[in-house]
């Protein structure tokens, strides 16, 4: 596939300060896809318009960037009125950027890509930040199959019909349980390999154009916070902002939102470091504990750059990321439901 027939570079315009993002992001060469970098890509709308997606990079300019670590690629946008043209290019971005180990970024109104690409995929590791269990008729397919390990984040509970939990059995975190413990998320972006965020998960006083508002909802605050964790995690390598309305109308406040989305994105990918405890565990302390609500012994690794805990336990030594409250909680000989859920034992 030839990318360059598919993908329209983005204008960029204005004359920004050396720390400014107008500065740092680069355009793509239009040749090989770039080593361990940061990728933005947009999405054109079936109309091919482009107008919201220049907005929110005229506002992602204008910050400053937070770190200097990696270098930060715009692709461009995808123009193209054909939906098979537009998920053909997205597949084949995300299979090339599992092999050049950089995040992809990407920007579009639509809300099937990822799930459609996952449904086919041999990784089944998916986050979606939704206010709903489900968002269309593809997602529902791939919550039908045992495989898939699927989490949700921010699902409003009037949304949530019980019965289609059950045969997907998804790991669901509620925004109630969101509010009341924001940095117990954390993990979930360290489960998956991709991560998609529908902005109608945000209020509509903090998001107005969404496409579908809703009163209820993520705090613009909370909706940064995730962004942050889903760029810091060591094992995401794609995200996905959709949701937002194509109207020539939209609110520059709304824009202004994603823009800072992928700025905390951005700062969260500039300070991650790439290290897993089963690939580089000298780059791990190792606690050993015993907790009598598992027969096993339980193995915490605590990261010795960033503080992060990772979980090993049972016979297959099935090895998860958790929080120092999480740690805390253990040496108490308590296990919390939210552990509990993802050991899989709940």
């Amino acid at each position: 596939m030839q990318l360059h027939e598919f993908i329209k570079p983005a204008v960029a315009s204005g004359n920004y300060k050396k720390n400014q993002l107008g500065s740092r992001i680069k355009q793509w060469n239009r040749k090989a896809l770039p080593e361990n970098a940061i990728v933005i890509l947009g999405v054109s709308n079936y109309e091919g318009q482009t107008n919201n997606l220049d907005v929110i990079r005229s506002e992602l300019h204008t910050l400053f960037a937070n770190g200097n670590n990696r270098e930060i690629i715009d692709l461009g946008n995808i123009i193209s009125l054909n939906e098979q043209d537009q998920s053909d290019v997205i597949a084949f971005l995300l299979n090339e950027n599992q092999k050049t180990n950089s995040l992809l970024i990407i920007l579009t109104e639509e809300q099937q890509y990822l799930s459609s690409y996952y449904r086919h995929s041999i990784s089944k590791d998916l986050l979606i930040i939704s206010e709903k269990l489900i968002t269309n008729s593809k997602e529902e397919q791939l919550l039908k199959k045992k495989n898939s390990n699927l989490y949700y984040l921010g699902v409003q509970s009037y949304y949530l019909d019980p019965e289609l939990c059950k045969k997907g059995r998804p790991v669901v975190c509620r925004l109630g349980q969101i509010r009341d413990g924001l940095y117990d998320t954390e993990p979930y972006f360290r489960m998956v390999t991709a991560a998609e965020i529908d902005l109608n998960a945000v209020r509509f006083s903090d998001f107005p154009q969404g496409e579908n508002p809703n009163p209820n909802g993520l705090y613009a605050e909370e909706l940064c916070q995730l962004a942050w964790f889903a760029g810091n995690s060591e094992t995401l390598n794609c995200v996905v902002l959709n949701g937002y309305t194509h109207e020539l109308s939209a609110s520059e406040t709304s824009l202004r939102l994603v823009a800072q989305a992928i700025w905390h994105i951005l700062s969260g990918a500039e300070s991650r470091q790439d290290y897993l405890p089963t690939k580089n565990p000298e780059k791990f302390k190792e606690i050993h504990l015993q907790n009598t609500k598992i027969p096993e012994q339980i193995i915490v690794y605590k990261s010795k750059l960033n503080g992060k805990h990772w979980l090993k336990f049972g016979k297959d030594d099935k090895i998860i990321p958790c929080t120092s409250k999480d740690m805390d909680e253990l040496l108490q000989n308590n296990i919390n439901d939210r552990i509990w859920s993802l050991m899989g034992l709940l």
